[in-house]
């Protein structure tokens, strides 16, 4: 196959794939300790870039000559021409285990089954305890005893169903009232379930954490209220499923508007304040296999961690690193020692890149004519770089 024919076809193979990216936001967070604090963040991760005819310096026309295209960093090389293939498979490309449900999984058959393998009775029960031991201490603020009565497993198995159920039943945007009116819109198992007012009450005191040491626990961890919930949640998101060859990482925002000293404020989404949470899904699936709070800049101690786009990657991949898998990101995520450091852990990674990358050759971003492409190949590691040109002074990397 001619060299023309070979860019005819990946060009063809790129335009396949090329889907629309959704705006992405993340920064680093400065935050103080005050009980709300609202972030705004200016983070953009479209695909699509201006294409420039003097941007950072032009190439030069002995590189155009030679047999490389040299990036700005003036040390990076990508071949113009695809080196030698190998005939057998990368190992880099070979799965080390079969997708789908594993362990007590494959056996569990109905809904309530499968729910019980995420949220255990033993989540259950802390949840209740930690929810009575709020109740008592709020208790001589009500006159009557059956206004702050404790609750039981049962009872706050039957408020998840319930919270569930309005979620299923599309209620966000509907009076909570509505959904115990008997006359009209109530919704039967809602007001059999439970009253009103015994609803609003446990949704006010619903705990994960003992509230008498949350302050100690604080001091080092903002996400304390809900650290042992959580975590254990996710150790169930990964103990229970085996993500197929193909995943993604992005960032999602959580609707929230009340008081949090991590709420961030996200111009582009639709809700726009929110808490941003990272996470790692199934591509085919859409299961959420990890995820990760964006909780700003914690206080000294064990879980203060760095939010730069490489470390949020590697911690989410931890689970699944030597496994064989494909990583699909944006451009806020890609970059070249992140591809190096997945690849030696065999994980490949498909993602846009952003044209300020010091590894980026200065003649991809020169623009091109419409419907062409430029291929660049790594000199020293598996890697492929694609310029694309949809429409006028529009590129894609």
């Amino acid at each position: 196959m001619s060299w023309e024919s070979k860019q005819a076809s990946w060009r063809a193979m790129l335009e396949a794939v090329m889907s629309d990216n959704e705006d992405n936001v993340a920064v680093e967070s400065d935050a103080s300790i005050d009980d709300d604090y609202v972030e705004e963040s200016d983070h953009d991760s479209m695909s699509e870039q201006n294409a420039s005819l003097s941007e950072e310096s032009e190439a030069e026309e002995t590189e155009t000559q030679e047999r490389f295209f040299l990036a700005k960093d003036k040390i990076t090389k990508w071949f113009k021409v695809k080196g030698r293939t190998a005939v057998r498979t990368r190992s880099q490309n070979i799965m080390s285990e079969a997708p789908g449900p594993k362990g007590m999984a494959k056996f569990s058959k109905s809904p309530l089954e499968c729910f019980q393998l995420y949220v255990t009775d033993d989540m259950i029960a802390e949840i209740t305890t930690c929810t009575n031991t709020y109740i008592e201490k709020i208790s001589s603020k009500y006159a009557r005893e059956r206004d702050c009565k404790k609750t039981d497993q049962t009872e706050i198995e039957a408020l998840i169903g319930l919270l569930i159920l309005s979620e299923l039943c599309k209620s966000s945007h509907r009076k909570l009232q509505d959904l115990w009116d008997e006359s009209r819109l109530g919704i039967a198992i809602f007001y059999k379930t439970m009253s009103y007012n015994r609803f609003s009450f446990l949704l006010k005191c619903l705990c994960f954490d003992d509230v008498n040491t949350r302050e100690s626990r604080k001091a080092t961890d903002r996400f304390s209220p809900i650290r042992f919930i959580f975590t254990q949640f996710n150790n169930h998101c990964i103990e229970n499923y085996s993500l197929n060859e193909n995943f993604t990482i992005d960032e999602q925002l959580l609707k929230f508007r009340g008081r949090c000293i991590f709420r961030q404020y996200i111009p582009s989404k639709p809700g726009r304040y929110g808490l941003k949470n990272f996470a790692l899904c199934d591509a085919k699936t859409f299961y959420t296999y990890q995820s990760e709070p964006y909780l700003g800049q914690q206080p000294n101690g064990p879980y203060k961690v760095s939010y730069k786009p490489t470390d949020i990657v590697m911690r989410l991949c931890t689970p699944i690193l030597g496994s064989g898998r494909n990583l699909t990101c944006d451009n806020w995520y890609t970059n070249l020692p992140l591809a190096e450091e997945l690849l030696k852990n065999k994980i490949t990674v498909v993602g846009t890149l952003r044209k300020n990358k010091k590894e980026f050759p200065t003649a991809f971003v020169n623009q091109q004519k419409v419907g062409t492409s430029i291929f660049g190949f790594h000199y020293k590691l598996p890697l492929t770089l694609v310029s694309y040109c949809p429409k006028q002074k529009k590129m894609y990397y």
